[in-house]
């Protein structure tokens, strides 16, 4: 009988229980316990809100090219409000420049807007700053706007994900989280990935005399004030809105160093002696990603403990990551090494915009199972991927039985239920990233991510690109292989038959492997193949692409039906062997 679809579909969703018994770990089996409580959980985020247009995505008129941005920030740690003053430094791009737009949501209470320190005009609805310049700017000509301020920053409501822009708890912690939009809830800005600030930022936090504050690059002074202490931090390379950031906490401080690049890590107090351990391997990590991505980018690199259900966040030269249970193991690692990675991906070469959210996210979490390889051998590797694998059958399970669309890699929008989970930006992008190494050879695919992070060094990158790059060092045609796998949703399922037959008295298996899955879309993909059943030692490498795809291949004898050999990092599905009736 036929196998059943809908049956089969099931058994996606309910047989990941028994799959999961399959995946351990040596490296990470704690972080996959955590993921799976998170999985199961109602923090899975399946429905979801469009922006189509609505009022905090307005298309602003790009008549300007941002160079700094400067934030003073008296934050309070109780209620939340905060009072700053940013300036921006801009360089008109047309002749005659009269008035600026900027982003900036909520219901600020304006005090004063400067233009070259002289009192300026403005108009805000809650929405977009408008700020008229006085003297018209010629093309090239800069400016400096300054915006004082007051208020409660609002969150963006239509951000399924639901963490704060603004996340203070119990008088004594507190950051900021600003992507993918909410720069714009927190300071007037530009808020596209696509317009960074070419000379950086400088971010100035005052904070409680017991606390300490940090932010982007390095430490200019600290200075008292008062009760207060005020830490003025520097950052000199360009930078997108969503990667500004600082927190505070009553910090304690582990140095370190990688070559003459300061790593400080801001840690608390209970966890020092154990996450040593886990940060402890970040300088080698750093050395790792410089030698096949090209040399770290930035002044400064670290990681900050924040006390909030935000996980872990790129902000540039300062990931944010929450303390675990399996601190101290170096379980952890994943996490951070994951942070680390967006370094090179994500921060210093950046996306255009978030509908290629799978490619920096994607990487970095590819970058997790990298590092396993290096410092822990292939097993390690094909562990995590295996881990990343289970996140994204689950994800298709919950999917499915909840009637959600699927959604390719490349999202068609900004804030859809493809940007609230990172089963599929993260971890079924990894897998791709790893299938893509399969397709192309290790010195293909590694030279394509040097020459695309060299090529596009503090500038921006999307799957077009990427498409070009790996297609100029491979020499091969990847159109089919990015539409399958990257523009369209799902994952291929297969069956496999075969028989015998002789021919000029050569014994022949004669293989078909069909394309069984409920989509269109067919994908192009390497298989390992066992033509006689044989074993594993026989197995060929075998393209399959289409429908059905049939071989013919020379054996020594009949032994058995032909298989597909299990590649456990490999998105794919095999059906052969179940026999559901309808």
């Amino acid at each position: 009988m036929r196998r059943s679809r809908l049956l089969i579909v099931l058994f996606s969703y309910f047989g990941l229980a028994a799959y999961f018994l399959f995946v351990r770990s040596s490296v990470a089996s704690a972080d996959i316990g955590s993921e799976r409580a998170y999985l199961e959980s109602d923090k899975v985020q399946l429905a979801s809100a469009s922006n189509n247009g609505s009022p905090p995505y307005v298309s602003l008129k790009h008549q300007f090219d941002v160079r700094k941005y400067t934030l003073d920030v008296k934050p309070n740690l109780t209620s939340g409000k905060i009072k700053a003053t940013t300036s921006i430094k801009i360089r008109s791009k047309e002749k005659g420049l009269k008035n600026i737009e900027l982003n900036f949501v909520g219901d600020w209470k304006i005090k004063k807007v400067l233009v070259d320190g002289k009192t300026a005009k403005w108009e805000h609805d809650g929405v977009v700053l408008t700020i008229k310049l006085g003297k018209k700017a010629d093309k090239g000509e800069y400016r400096e706007v300054t915006v004082s301020y007051k208020g409660i920053p609002k969150q963006d409501p239509e951000f399924d994900l639901q963490i704060p822009t603004f996340w203070v708890k119990d008088g004594i912690y507190g950051h900021t989280h600003f992507e993918p939009f909410q720069a714009r809830y927190f300071f007037p800005c530009f808020d596209e990935p696509s317009e960074k600030a070419e000379e950086g930022c400088e971010v100035i936090v005052t904070v409680p005399k017991d606390l300490t504050a940090v932010a982007n690059g390095v430490l200019v002074t600290t200075k008292d004030k008062g009760k207060n202490k005020v830490f003025h931090y520097a950052h000199e390379y360009p930078i997108a809105t969503y990667l500004i950031a600082f927190a505070i906490a009553p910090y304690e401080i582990i140095n370190d160093k990688y070559k003459k690049i300061p790593v400080v890590h801001y840690v608390f107090a209970e966890n020092k002696e154990s996450v040593e351990l886990d940060f402890g391997r970040v300088p080698r990590m750093m050395r790792y990603f410089s030698k096949f991505l090209g040399p770290y980018p930035f002044e400064k690199y670290g990681a900050a403990m924040i006390n909030s259900n935000l996980g872990t966040m790129e902000n540039q030269t300062i990931s944010f990551t929450i303390p675990r249970t399996e601190l101290g193991q170096r379980e952890y690692e994943c996490i951070v090494v994951h942070g680390l990675a967006h370094s090179w991906l994500g921060n210093a070469v950046t996306i255009s915009d978030f509908h290629d959210k799978w490619l920096k996210d994607g990487l970095a979490s590819y970058c997790e199972a990298l590092w396993l390889e290096r410092a822990e051998g292939i097993d390690a590797r094909d562990e995590r991927l295996t881990q990343f694998n289970y996140q994204y059958f689950h994800y298709e399970g919950i999917r499915i039985t909840k009637g959600i669309e699927a959604q390719p890699l490349r999202s068609q929008d900004y804030i859809t239920e493809h940007w609230c989970t990172w089963l599929v930006t993260h971890a079924k992008a990894a897998a791709v990233f790893h299938t893509l190494r399969w397709e192309m050879g290790d010195d293909n695919f590694f030279s394509s991510l040097k020459k695309l992070y060299s090529d596009n060094l503090y500038g921006y990158i999307d799957t077009t690109k990427l498409k070009n790059t790996m297609e100029s060092i491979s020499g091969k045609d990847l159109s089919d292989f990015f539409q399958s796998w990257i523009y369209s949703p799902g994952h291929p399922e297969f069956i496999i038959s075969s028989s015998y037959k002789t021919v000029d008295d050569r014994l022949k298996s004669v293989i078909t492997v069909e394309q069984v899955q409920g989509f269109t879309t067919t994908f192009p993909v390497t298989l390992l193949i066992d033509p006689d059943g044989d074993g594993a030692t026989a197995a060929q490498r075998m393209f399959v692409s289409g429908r059905s795809t049939s071989f013919e291949v020379d054996v020594p004898a009949q032994a058995g039906a032909a298989r597909i050999i299990d590649i456990p990092w490999l998105l794919m599905r095999d059906y052969t062997d179940w026999d559901y009736s309808d």
